[in-house]
């Protein structure tokens, strides 16, 4: 496995994880929460991001 893939999947678990915190997708590639792994320019959450755990 390379280092693509292991930020990948850190990515994606990242992701998921903010789903488990109850954050919905986001239309920005530029963010963790955005859809979709292909197009997302970002592998680890950005400012946003944060700020939607912080309840």
């Amino acid at each position: 496995m390379d280092k693509v893939d292991d930020l990948k999947k850190s990515a994606t678990f990242t992701h998921e994880l903010g789903h488990v915190f109850g954050i919905n997708h986001v239309s920005s590639s530029a963010k963790i929460m955005y859809s979709s792994l292909i197009g997302r320019t970002v592998y680890t959450p950005q400012n946003d991001d944060i700020a939607g755990m912080n309840f």
